[in-house]
């Protein structure tokens, strides 16, 4: 979803709960849907990359996870990387999460993955926090 041309928009997301002291961002809907169906974290979908990176957590917001996607262009993983440096800034704690294409059956026909694409395809076991609600990091974007 590309940004309007001639428009600035920055630090927004799509509320889908309420905001919590741990909350999670991602780019798409039905990845935020998938997290939250697997982890049971909330999860607020920013759209597209370029707002990912640019995400400002609410206040009382002290810990955000990103759910980056694994794209070819690896546009996913830098707008998870931006937003971390961005939240470390701020001092706000935070992690990030990409979706590790090997385990998927078909990841080799696609343009990337996302979490969507590993819940459908792995079930929510192969999900960070989803086993001991701890968090952990599945694969750290380089």
């Amino acid at each position: 979803m590309p940004l309007v041309p001639g428009r600035v928009v920055q630090g927004a997301a799509c509320r889908l709960t309420r905001g919590q002291a741990s909350l999670g961002v991602c780019e798409g809907i039905e990845t935020a849907m998938a997290v939250w169906l697997a982890t049971g974290i909330a999860v607020w979908p920013t759209l597209n990359a370029a707002l990912l990176s640019l995400f400002e957590p609410p206040p009382g917001v002290k810990t955000v996870w990103i759910w980056g996607d694994d794209d070819l262009s690896k546009t996913g993983e830098l707008a998870a990387l931006a937003l971390k440096k961005k939240l470390d800034a701020a001092n706000v704690e935070s992690g990030i999460w990409i979706p590790d294409a090997g385990i998927l059956p078909a990841s080799g026909k696609r343009k990337g993955v996302d979490w969507l694409d590993v819940l459908t395809e792995c079930g929510p076991h192969a999900f960070p926090l989803a086993a001991t609600g701890e968090p952990r990091e599945y694969r750290k974007a380089a």
